[in-house]
């Protein structure tokens, strides 16, 4: 806990090398602000994956400190400009990247941070990074030290009944088996976005685990019908995240407020399995690295060189190679598989937790447990083997739950007949609102940016009758996937398998016009949101 003994062993005149030890000693979902009086200084404290989000900027000789791009953006907002950069970003992996926003006035403090104000100085730096270090060589030494830290972070959760989102993985089944292990007061829910599966969808699998331990369940399908509370749960997400991923408007705008305030009405928290255990599959180069944690270039996906004008897709592609440029000299590690999992990290994951759970947080607390900070210190202390594939994680949840895990036969998830977007953008009023935000009414220097009649085009294409969209289009994402899967069961052929198209530049990852549809309504509203200012 950090309470005023706990900030009273940095004294009155602390030093910004002071804060740091300082802060690499905490664990926990924090943000902290400091101010030494004495000193005349102020401190900004981030936990270690951002889970709390605070941004900066300067306005004259003041620094200004807010949870929200958007409230910086209106302190002055004729002092703003576009960060050009972050939409390439944003078109090419549907987030931004390290601690950017849309505009160059802006900045985030990254995970694990502190940023230092003095007077109209400011200094930021690290306290804590994923950077890889592996002392835990043997198995049963890590997996014992795995437990022990996992305990650890149970232990810190705050009482009161909880609801646990149950998707039926690994993180969210471990968490179901530790919370029922703990008698602790809680149920578990799954819930569709909107999507319309065959039988056996998905939701069952949740509800099997939880049936299979006797903890009540619910299931919830939000309503994608009803077109106006969608895009007013969507233009929310907007103006709470600043628009900077699009999972979150591809998630939370289709469960929206009323879902999470009846989830405060009823629970004391929400629960998920969020987790770094490692990310991916073993690489082989540094290329590969980057493209493992999804920080595409423009012409590694499908969609952006044929909707952006030559000279702005040319822009794009130099400005992200320059991006890439930059984060492995920050990152500087040398073996790709500990860079990897330092730019998921570092680049992907941070953001991705921040933006979901600051929509969520703005109506109830939110808590995932194994990014308190212990199992993250073990995880640093794996070697490639135990962190690729999340292996001894893995491992170490079978010994523990069996039953949740080694003998059972569950439900498998399917991909949905028909998707929440294809379901949307069968209603006209929906179709009216994507036609005004991206042709009639964009963003300043939209269509510079962007070819409009092959925009237009594209748009009349993506929200056809959703039969026709879905025979076109998922055959190659399908295919896609399944050469992938196919290709996943020996690690090394797919690592050089996948090392050999990246760097040939014949790997495109498979995004579907119908989601990267939605990509593109998110970056949009997030730069009108701020015109509007």
């Amino acid at each position: 806990e950090i309470d005023e003994t706990a900030i009273g062993r940095l004294g009155d005149r602390p030093t910004l090398d002071d804060v740091t030890k300082w802060a690499a000693s905490l664990r926990g979902q924090f943000l902290l602000i400091l101010w030494f009086e004495r000193i005349r200084r102020a401190f900004v404290i981030v936990d270690r994956t951002s889970s709390m989000p605070v941004y900066w900027r300067r306005d004259g000789d003041t620094v200004l400190v807010s949870p929200r791009t958007l409230t910086l953006a209106e302190a002055n907002p004729h002092g703003l400009t576009v960060r050009r950069t972050a939409i390439y970003e944003f078109m090419g992996s549907g987030h931004l990247w390290g601690d950017g926003t849309y505009w160059n006035e802006i900045h985030r403090v990254g995970p694990g941070r502190v940023l230092c104000l003095d007077g109209s100085k400011v200094t930021c730096l690290p306290y804590w990074e994923m950077r890889v270090e592996p002392t835990l060589r043997s198995w049963s030494q890590a997996s014992d030290a795995l437990t022990r830290a996992i305990d650890s972070d149970m232990s810190a959760l705050p009482e009161g009944k909880a609801i646990l989102t149950l998707s039926g993985g690994y993180d969210s089944r471990a968490l179901l088996g530790l919370l029922h292990r703990a008698g602790r007061d809680f149920e578990t829910i799954s819930y569709s976005f909107g999507d319309q599966f065959a039988q056996g969808y998905d939701l069952e699998v949740g509800t099997h685990f939880a049936k299979k331990l006797g903890v009540t369940h619910h299931v919830y399908h939000a309503d994608v019908f009803n077109s106006e509370r969608v895009i007013r749960d969507f233009e929310n997400c907007v103006r709470i995240t600043g628009g900077e991923t699009d999972a979150v408007t591809a998630q939370d705008a289709f469960l929206g407020e009323g879902f999470y305030r009846e989830m405060n009405r009823r629970y004391a928290c929400v629960l998920r399995g969020d987790e770094v255990w490692g990310w991916g599959d073993r690489v082989l180069s540094t290329r590969m690295a980057l493209w493992q944690t999804l920080l595409f270039t423009l012409d590694q996906i499908t969609g952006p060189r044929r909707l952006l004008q030559p000279r702005a897709f040319e822009e794009g592609m130099a400005e992200l190679h320059r991006r890439h440029e930059d984060m492995l000299k920050e990152a500087s590690i040398r073996d790709v598989n500990m860079l990897k999992d330092y730019l998921y990290w570092r680049h992907r994951e941070s953001r991705l937790i921040q933006n979901l759970r600051q929509y969520c947080r703005a109506f109830v607390p939110h808590y995932a447990p194994f990014l308190f900070g212990e199992a993250l210190d073990v995880v640093r202390r794996l070697p490639t083997p135990m962190r690729s594939r999340k292996r001894l994680f893995i491992r170490t949840m079978e010994a523990t739950f069996p039953e949740l895990f080694v003998t059972d036969v569950a439900p498998t998830k399917m991909t949905p007949i028909k998707s929440r977007f294809h379901v949307l953008y069968e209603q006209p009023a929906y179709k009216d609102y994507l036609r005004h935000v991206l042709l009639d009414d964009p963003p300043k220097g939209w269509f510079e940016m962007f070819d409009r009649d092959a925009f237009e085009r594209w748009l009349v294409e993506t929200t056809a009758p959703p039969a026709e969209v879905k025979i076109r289009a998922d055959r190659g994402y399908d295919l896609g996937r399944k050469a992938y899967d196919l290709l996943r069961r020996n690690e090394w052929f797919l690592g050089a398998t996948m090392a050999i198209g990246v760097k040939t530049r014949r790997l495109r990852f498979p995004t579907r016009s119908v989601t990267y549809l939605n990509r593109l309504l998110t970056l949009a509203s997030a730069l009108k949101a701020a015109e509007r200012m």
